[in-house]
């Protein structure tokens, strides 16, 4: 029963971990221009380094920028509550000073969406919670080579040393989350 309840609590603090860093990490990314695509590691590290000028980031604490950023998010809907009514993501866009736009169509109709984004060029500043079969891996792969998907594990280094901690303790998590050119995405 205890192992059970630790369990739980791991898990629901690696989920939150896990969407504050997907917040933060994409936050940075957000000023960037969505026209701009790289194929090479030197256009990664300038568009990365370019999108961290343009804002004024706080490594520590909160607010986690001084001058409200607005970012898109696209994530399916669970039909329960819409996700700008959640009282968890309202307190969190206070505290952030980062506005979230949420585009959460059905579940049943999430993967069209996505395919239609991606398509188009369209695309959200975050997508969480796609899963590997609406976004499998070798799509990640595909998009990140296009520069469509930017790699977080140097951002992860820089801004999110809890989730850093996690993954060094927990080998089977990162390798859940990294892909065969050994990014995460």
């Amino acid at each position: 029963m205890k192992q059970e309840g630790v369990n739980k609590s791991f898990l629901k603090k690696l989920a939150l971990s896990l969407s504050v860093l997907i917040l933060m990490l994409l936050f940075i990314s957000a000023c960037g221009d969505n026209n701009e695509t790289s194929t090479n590691k030197n256009n990664d590290d300038e568009i990365n380094n370019e999108s961290k000028d343009k804002l004024n980031i706080n490594k520590n604490g909160f607010p986690i920028v001084d001058e409200q950023i607005e970012i898109s998010v696209m994530a399916p809907g669970t039909g329960m509550e819409q996700w700008d009514n959640m009282v968890t993501l309202q307190e969190y866009e206070k505290k952030t000073n980062v506005k979230m736009n949420y585009n959460t169509p059905p579940v049943s109709d999430f993967q069209t969406k996505l395919n239609l984004a991606f398509a188009s060029g369209d695309l959200a500043d975050i997508i969480y919670a796609a899963g590997s079969n609406n976004l499998t891996s070798g799509m990640e792969v595909d998009y990140g080579q296009q520069g469509v998907l930017i790699p977080l594990e140097d951002l992860i280094a820089e801004y999110a040393p809890n989730i850093q901690k996690i993954l060094e303790e927990n080998p089977d998590i990162k390798k859940s989350i990294t892909t065969i050119d050994g990014h995460i995405y």
